[in-house]
Formats: C-alpha cells, sequence, structure tokens
C-alpha cells in the first residue's frame, strides 16, 4: 500500500511502504531505532540491520571536525559557482557551531551536503 503526499510544487507523489524484509538498499538506520525492532528469522532483515549497524560503527569512527582543521577530500569537489577544490579549512560559528562551512584557498566559503559520508583526511592544526 503506498501513501500519496503533496510535494513541493505541487503535483503528487507516492511513498511506498516498505518493511526491512524486503531488503531496502538503504542502510542508514540509527543504532537507537534498531535496538528497539523484535527478533527476527528474514534473512533480508538481519542483513540490513548488519549493514546499518557497520555504517552507524563507521560513522562514529570519523573524527569530531573542528574549526581550523584541514580537510583534504580523496576526490576533487566541483562547487556550483564553477571552483574545484580537494582541500578545505574547517570553519564554525560559535552562533551555529553544527552548520560547518569550508573555506577555500580563493576565501569562499562553502558548504558541502552529506560531508560526515565523504571520503577524506584530517590535519589537525593545534
Amino acid at each position: 500500500m503506498a501513501t500519496p503526499g503533496p510535494p513541493r510544487g505541487g503535483g503528487s507523489y507516492i511513498i511506498p511502504d516498505m518493511t526491512e524484509t524486503m531488503g531496502p538498499r538503504e542502510a542508514e538506520c540509527p543504532a537507537a531505532i534498531l535496538d528497539l525492532l523484535t527478533p527476527t528469522q528474514s534473512e533480508y532483515a538481519l542483513d540490513w540491520r548488519r549493514r546499518c549497524r557497520e555504517f552507524t560503527a563507521w560513522r562514529a569512527s570519523r573524527p569530531k571536525l573542528r574549526d581550523g582543521d584541514r580537510l583534504t577530500f580523496d576526490e576533487a569537489i566541483a562547487f556550483t559557482d564553477g571552483s574545484t577544490h580537494q582541500s578545505l579549512t574547517v570553519s564554525i560559528s560559535p552562533l551555529r557551531p553544527r552548520a560547518i562551512r569550508l573555506l577555500a584557498a580563493n576565501g569562499m566559503l562553502y558548504r558541502i551536503s552529506g560531508l560526515r559520508d565523504r571520503a577524506f583526511r584530517v590535519e589537525r592544526t593545534g
């Protein structure tokens, strides 16, 4: 059974109902939710739970970013202003500590969606 809903800009879309026994591709369910699930014998569900826990562990192993850290990405990132950067410096405002911006050598500040899930190395500055 699908649930219709109003998308931005009008029209309609369908959100299919899905359970873990259907073998979902996405595996980013938080551990707090996984801990609430009842036991199962479903191979799909067990595999999905394992993948979710592996992702949670990988994400937790990532370093917490601090102001001034230098990030070097495995691949250069192209931005909408036409520039491309592989190394950027973390810039965290004390007024918005969760809003991580990245400073490029050209003085421009950028935001990157899904930053925590990208491959990069961190150089600590102090």
